[in-house]
């Protein structure tokens, strides 16, 4: 009994699913250690060049870019939450990219600087090797936690950003249909 107990928790600790680059050179592993603290992992080849710790959730979505400079990654960090980080990949280098602040683009559509509690990007797309679709979801304000319960209290909207080394810009912001 104690040798299935150890074995499963070993399986805990270290389930891994790993995403490789387009061009094959770097690789993704996510991980749940202790506490069930989720880890981001980047390597090149065997060599770890960077890694990102999570809460709740882990990373939901990966997204390599076409030419596999950058990586599109999902932080459900907590339960209200799923929020996009891009890093920009060069060599052994890997930098966060600075993202301009597209949910305050959406709140100031709806004349607010602050929004509620619910914070939901997915659906991550390269349209190409610089440009990135997510789609952008949560409450204006603190509420109920499912959309069908108060819908006129929720956004969704499709995003668009341009990157440029460890650059971005928002490209387009629009209303989902």
């Amino acid at each position: 009994m104690l040798i299935k107990t150890l074995i499963l928790l070993l399986l805990t600790i270290s389930i891994s699913l790993a995403v490789d680059s387009p061009n094959g050179s770097y690789s993704t592993v996510t991980t749940i250690g202790e506490s069930d603290v989720r880890s981001l992992v980047i390597k090149r080849g065997e060599k770890i060049i960077f890694r990102a710790e999570s809460g709740y959730g882990g990373f939901d979505d990966k997204q390599w870019s076409p030419d596999s400079k950058y990586l599109a990654v999902v932080d459900h960090g907590i339960k209200t939450m799923m929020i996009l980080d891009v890093y920009h990949i060069e060599g052994d280098k890997v930098t966060k990219v600075d993202l301009p602040d597209y949910r305050l683009n959406i709140l100031g559509r709806h004349k607010l600087i602050e929004g509620g509690r619910y914070w939901f990007d997915k659906a991550l797309k390269w349209k190409t090797p610089s440009k990135l679709y997510f789609k952008s979801t949560g409450s204006l304000k603190d509420g109920a936690s499912n959309p069908k319960d108060e819908p006129d209290n929720w956004y969704s909207f499709d995003v668009e950003l341009s990157l440029r080394d460890s650059r971005a810009r928002l490209s387009s912001v629009s209303t989902r249909k």
